[in-house]
Formats: C-alpha cells, structure tokens, sequence
C-alpha cells in the first residue's frame, strides 16, 4: 500500500492501526481529531500536513519514519505526544503553533541534530548537556549520549547494540540502525537481527557467539560492563567507553565498573 485515503467523517485513527504499511502518502480528511500511537510508525512518508482539525498526536505516531522530511501543524494542535516524530532522521522543516504542547522526545532528532535538547528544546551545553535536565519528567537527567546494551569483538571494532539511557537505568529508545525496536533482547536475537539488516561488521558469520561478547548495564548512577575475560584489556575497555557514552566526567556516573565474567556466559563456541 503506498497511499491511504482516509474515510470523511473520521475523527479518530487507533493505536496500531496502519502502523508498518510504508505508506509514501496519506490523506487525512477535515474533521479529523486525533492520531493515535503508533499509528504511521515505519511509514514513508516524505511530507506531511494535517487537516486543521487535528487537536492531538499520540504517543510515537509518526516514529521512526525515515523518509519524512517536513511537517506541517495546524494551528489549532493542543497536545503534541510524547516521541510522536523520534526516529525520524531525515527531517528538516517543522512547522509548530508556540501554543501546543510538546511531549518528551516528540522531535528527538531533529532537536539534537541543531544541539538542542531533544525533551525541552533548551540549547545543549559544550559537554552536550541539557541546562534544564533536573527538570526532566521520569528521571532524566543526564547526558543525552549515554548508552547501555550489548556488544561483540569482531578483532578489529566493536559491533554493537545500544539504547539511550539515563545514568539512572532509565531507557530512552533503541539507536534507530538496529531494527527500531524499543527493548533489546539477548545476544542470539540481536544478532540475528543483525543479519537481518546486513550488518558488514559481522563478515559473514552466522553464530552468534563466533566472538567474544558483553553487555553495558546501567543503575543508579552506575556503569557495570560485563565481559569475556579477553575483553578485559585497557584498549578494548576504552573502544567501549567510548562507544556508549561512559564517562563519570562528564555524565556524573558515580562509578564504572569492568566485571570479567567466568562463567563460560560470554564465551565464543569454540571454548565450550
């Protein structure tokens, strides 16, 4: 399906309901109100402009649409949902009513990518920092480029799988270039969705564990970084500092913490 025409007399699309039908067009009629969650994720949409009627866009309605370049609101928009426009990495022209109200994360993107803050539009910091981050809803407040999740070593760089987080724990959204998925999963369904996408730092290899592998957790101001014991070397420990945004500097983590793991979970096949 590459255009949808919406029925007149519609006030009202449900959550889910044309969500990963890569639309490249849709028409919404006068009268509309509401866009529900998740409604056009994944669409293909290039452009975008909403019937003067629109009063509210929910939760993630127009994520991850990479193809969408600009947005049009009508003037009368109210409510402008939490993470309705993340992952939408290509957009550059958005027109907003000063009046409406922009949920957390609503144009992720698009605000990072003018070093401004994704929740609260503020201007970052030289440290990439949010001025305004105490005032952050759900425990946000920290530095906008830290990371946790899970990583293998290829013997030359890591290949990883991150989700932006808080240095409470708390998970923003997956990194858009793996699946645009909001939780990750283990190490095997990660990496088999990194096969998926033809990812060509794994040249080739089908196994999940051909490498040496680990995982980056972050609570309560803390990094643990979990690893095979052949990870464990200054040079490699720096790649994933580096790689997920861990710094006790910058980000104010209170300790990061290297944890060799014996236990034979992160080991590769061949040492089983």
């Amino acid at each position: 399906m590459s255009m949808l025409l919406v029925p007149e007399g519609t006030k009202r699309i449900v959550r889910h309901q044309f969500k990963n039908l890569e639309l490249e067009e849709i028409v919404l009629p006068e009268g509309m109100e509401w866009i529900g969650a998740h409604c056009f994720r994944l669409s293909k949409l290039r452009r975008l402009v909403l019937p003067s009627t629109v009063r509210k866009i929910d939760f993630g309605a127009f994520s991850a649409c990479d193809w969408l370049e600009e947005v049009v609101m009508p003037e009368g928009i109210q409510d402008i949902g939490r993470y309705a426009f993340s992952e939408c990495e290509n957009l550059k022209r958005i027109i907003i009513p000063e009046t409406a109200h922009i949920g957390e994360g609503a144009f992720y993107e698009y605000r990072l990518s003018r070093n401004c803050c994704p929740w609260c539009g503020t201007k970052l910091d030289e440290h990439g920092n949010c001025p305004q981050r105490e005032t952050h809803a759900q425990g946000w407040t920290g530095f906008l480029r830290l990371y946790r999740g899970l990583f293998w070593w290829n013997g030359e760089k890591l290949i990883t799988v991150k989700v932006h987080c808080a240095q409470t724990g708390y998970r923003g959204y997956s990194v858009p270039f793996f699946g645009k998925r909001e939780i990750l999963g283990s190490h095997q369904e990660e990496w088999e969705i990194l096969k998926k996408i033809r990812n060509p730092d794994l040249k080739g290899v089908q196994r999940y564990d051909t490498f040496p592998r680990g995982r980056v957790e972050i609570d309560n101001f803390t990094a643990r970084v979990f690893l095979h014991p052949d990870l464990n070397t200054p040079k490699i420990q720096q790649k994933i500092l580096h790689e997920f945004g861990l710094s006790q500097e910058i980000q104010g983590l209170k300790e990061i913490r290297f944890i060799t793991d014996h236990s034979g979970h992160y080991h590769t096949a061949d040492e089983r």
